[in-house]
């Protein structure tokens, strides 16, 4: 979950002493004091087509079972109601390619999810509106591969996510992925227990790491700095880490083992 601050500011008249004006700060018309801050549950934020504002955010204002978002901010200050989908469908046109149909529930935003045909292993590179030809950003759309119910335990399911300005009418719009490659850790430095090899290898969000380590294995992988530790556990032979929260960067890994420390830099593209 993500949290939007929206803020509101007021001016404040000079203030005034026995009848004479006293400069102050607050008085200066061009300055201001926040006068409110008000927190949102964010869903997502994407680049709307063809609006002023440069960004815009799916916000969570009303109280719902299922988590639904319910209100478009845009970074000009502006919102408009979010609506559901009344129907959405997802249909295969070749290996790379699909029709993601959208019945609106009424004009304007509306946002819905399908069951995701693509799947993991393809990435979205375009997004087209068929009856114009239109490209839209492809951050209007979205996939995830777990959803988080309140108070209960993650679902594991391959959902495709939309949001899209739409009339009544039903709009069609062509998605074409692309294969994911396989996302690389380089050794940028690695130092190991007399001379024993230590090897990483990333697949998806999995860290692999092999070599001659022997027993009572563990793993810790820290910042750049080496002051804050982002991931501590067992290192299971044959079992990877999960690294799909990790932000692209610079890490430090400290592998200890009985037969020593083993330590490296590694770079997550």
């Amino acid at each position: 979950m993500s949290l939007l601050v929206s803020t509101q500011f007021t001016t404040l008249a000079p203030a005034s002493e026995s009848g004479n004006n006293i400069y102050h700060p607050y008085g200066n018309e061009y300055l201001s004091l926040i006068d409110t801050v008000t927190i949102h549950e964010m869903i997502r934020g994407f680049t709307p087509y063809s609006y002023v504002a440069a960004r815009a955010y799916l916000v969570n204002d009303i109280v719902d079972a299922d988590d639904l978002p319910d209100v478009v901010y845009f970074t000009d200050a502006m919102q408009q109601p979010l609506y559901i989908a009344a129907n959405a469908t997802m249909e295969r046109q070749g290996e790379l390619e699909f029709l993601l149909r959208v019945t609106p529930s009424k004009a304007g935003w509306n946002y819905g999810s399908v069951k995701d045909l693509a799947g993991k292993r393809l990435a979205l590179v375009s997004l087209v509106r068929q009856r114009d030809g239109v490209m839209l950003p492809v951050g209007n759309v979205w996939q995830t591969d777990r959803t988080l119910r309140d108070g209960r335990d993650w679902l594991y399911e391959n959902r495709l996510h939309f949001v899209a300005d739409l009339t009544t009418a039903d709009e069609t719009f062509l998605l074409t992925f692309r294969e994911k490659t396989e996302e690389e850790l380089r050794i940028e430095d690695a130092k190991a227990f007399t001379g024993n090899g230590i090897h990483f290898r990333h697949m998806g969000d999995m860290l692999y790491v092999s070599g001659n380590f022997g027993e009572a294995q563990s793993i810790d992988i820290y910042d750049l700095r080496g002051l804050r530790r982002v991931h501590h556990g067992r290192l299971l032979t044959g079992q990877g880490i999960y690294t799909g929260g990790l932000p692209a960067g610079i890490y430090q890994v400290v592998v200890r083992t009985d037969n020593g420390t083993y330590k490296a830099k590694v770079l997550k593209k």
